[in-house]
């Protein structure tokens, strides 16, 4: 991937993680203004219950009574606020209300707040009004309900939650979706970038040979030279557009499958096996188990044919002369087709590369024997078509094994 992409993707997940944060901000600086403006409410409520308390007492010469404390209290009750639940006036020295003496309670003129739990599970805040009368001690306890705001702040959580995910899941997908076209963008452009550099250097061998071939001055050894080298370069060329053709083919047309016998297989294989065996100087063993598998037979032929030959020259290239092995084995999953070698093998950093048009890990072995690194391409294809991938083991310096599957069943 290109830098550029790379810094595109940086600053994407950084504006979509960003997004995310200040909105999460606005949530909170809502949901505590919110609570900060109930809150400020409820303070401004607990000093005019004092007022109302010095108001009602004023002209008072006896300590309340409990109708009294009742009446101030109905009083109290009535100063604005939707959300008060209750209100109670107690006197600190009386025995009912030993366990509020016990709890921090406010000094004469002062308020006090605590938030509590209410029997239905929600959220109150108790407002304690310490207030003096007649050298009496009093409590005006207020009770205001914050239970739906505590609602409201939770539902705007979960529709922020449910939000982010989204925006996480759509922003992560469009970034997906973005680098795979990238990715292919750049597939394209390396691939026109080979295939163009594949024509190009046969291209010009046969033109510079072509035009010393017309200079008179050449020995008969020097002629028949560059007639090779052509003929070399022209046989490489009409190899490329032949497989360049089958790519195409097998990436744009579904060819027929049906049900062919391995042992047909096994008898038809062997003439182009044996054919390369002849041309490698490699033998080779072909172990094929009875089984009738879903195929395309000329495909088939052609994969196996093209594995075989790849095995054969990492054999030859390895200076060795150890058999190659094309083994069919029924299996209760499908009919698995391997092809081993104890050849050159790859590289663990290039197993993975290995099926990509044109790449090869020898590039200047690889064109002296004629290759343009389609090879592995085109039998990967030739894979799918029948639902299955090729799957390479290999390492260097001793040997490579690539595996397919075919649909069947074992007779």
């Amino acid at each position: 991937m290109k830098r550029s992409h790379k810094i595109i993707n940086i600053l994407y997940i950084v504006i979509i993680l960003a997004l995310i944060i200040v909105a999460g901000l606005i949530v909170h600086a809502t949901n505590k203004a919110e609570w900060d403006a109930r809150e400020s409410e409820v303070w401004q409520n607990g000093e005019l219950a004092m007022d109302t308390f010095y108001s009602y007492t004023t002209l008072k010469t006896a300590p309340l009574t409990e109708k009294e404390e009742d009446n101030l209290g109905m009083r109290i009750q009535q100063i604005p606020g939707e959300h008060t639940r209750s209100v109670r006036i107690t006197h600190t020295e009386s025995k009912e209300n030993e366990d509020d003496a016990k709890n921090q309670l406010p000094e004469d003129n002062q308020l006090a707040a605590r938030f509590i739990s209410n029997e239905a599970g929600g959220t109150e805040m108790e407002l304690i009004c310490g207030v003096e009368f007649m050298g009496d001690s009093y409590r005006i306890i207020l009770h205001y309900d914050f239970s739906d705001l505590t609602r409201e702040h939770l539902s705007r959580w979960r529709i922020y939650a449910i939000c982010a995910v989204l925006v996480l899941l759509l922003g992560g997908a469009l970034l997906l979706f973005l680098n795979l076209l990238w990715i292919e963008a750049d597939k394209n452009k390396q691939f026109m970038e080979n295939f163009t550099h594949e024509l190009k250097t046969p291209m010009t061998t046969i033109l510079g040979y072509s035009q010393m071939m017309q200079n008179d001055s050449l020995t008969p050894e020097e002629q028949d030279g560059a007639l090779k080298a052509i003929t070399f370069e022209a046989n490489r060329l009409n190899n490329l557009s032949q497989q360049m053709l089958n790519i195409f083919l097998a990436q744009n047309e579904k060819p027929e499958l049906s049900q062919v016998d391995m042992g047909l297989i096994e008898e038809e294989i062997k003439i182009p096996l044996t054919g390369l065996s002849e041309k490698h100087q490699v033998p080779y063993t072909l172990q094929m188990d009875e089984a009738t598998v879903t195929c395309n037979k000329d495909l088939l032929y052609l994969l196996i044919s093209n594995l075989a030959d790849n095995a054969m020259k990492a054999t030859v290239n390895a200076k060795r002369t150890f058999p190659v092995l094309i083994r069919g084995e029924a299996k209760e999953s499908g009919y698995r087709i391997s092809v081993t070698d104890h050849g050159t093998g790859i590289s663990k950093k290039n197993i993975s590369r290995i099926t990509e048009p044109f790449f090869r890990e020898d590039k200047a072995r690889s064109r002296a024997q004629g290759g343009a690194g389609l090879g592995l391409t085109l039998c990967q294809e030739i894979a799918k078509i029948h639902g299955s991938n090729l799957v390479i083991s290999s390492r260097k310096g001793v040997g490579t094994k690539v595996v397919f599957e075919l649909a069947g069943g074992v007779r």
